[in-house]
């Protein structure tokens, strides 16, 4: 397992890999949805290689998110790389073995805007990014709200990385494949 460094040049380059490989058969989104946080940003930069895609972002946690705190940002943010990078592969490491809260994924309901779009566009390209998939949870919980609600919907799904090496989903896309653990620019030992 390594953990890659990418500042903000390096992820621009990184998401502009990603659309390269999604829009490497021709394929077009209708809309393009970023997963809230990290996937916003890569649906923000994405969103150069599909101008006439429609943006949505939508907002998904796990309970292990919201308890890193100011005070944990600041305690990492002050230590040495090497550290920073062993605790990552701990944290990972962790993730994988909590079974029961990988599963307590909320999805915060889908803004109306989204709603009306895709009401009237039944069998749109819809593809959702994001910065990594994990367990996999988050983005197989997303797709089954939306295939549940919008069947004919042709949902293809993007990340920078996937971390696991049996999520319980796989997206279509992935820029590392391999257990690559990626310190994005916003991450909170990015320095």
């Amino acid at each position: 397992m390594q953990v890659i460094t990418l500042n903000k040049e390096s992820f621009r380059r990184a998401c502009n890999a990603l659309a390269g490989m999604c829009g490497a058969d021709g394929y077009r989104p209708d809309c393009l949805v970023g997963i809230c946080k990290g996937g916003v940003y890569v649906a923000d930069e994405v969103a150069h290689s599909f101008p006439d895609a429609t943006r949505f972002d939508v907002a998904l946690s796990r309970p292990s998110t919201r308890h890193k705190g100011a005070a944990f940002r600041r305690m990492v943010g002050g230590m040495s790389r090497p550290v920073q990078d062993f605790m990552r592969k701990v944290e990972s490491r962790i993730h994988s073995l909590m079974h029961a809260e990988r599963r307590k994924v909320r999805i915060a309901p889908l803004s109306t805007e989204f709603v009306r779009f895709l009401a009237s566009r039944p069998e749109a390209r819809v593809l959702i990014v994001d910065d990594a998939v994990d367990s996999g949870i988050t983005m197989a919980r997303l797709l089954k709200s939306l295939t549940s609600q919008f069947p004919k919907l042709r949902i293809t799904t993007a990340v920078i990385t996937v971390t696991t090496r049996r999520p319980a989903m796989q997206p279509d896309y992935a820029l590392y494949n391999n257990q690559t653990l990626i310190r994005f620019p916003w991450s909170s030992d990015a320095k």
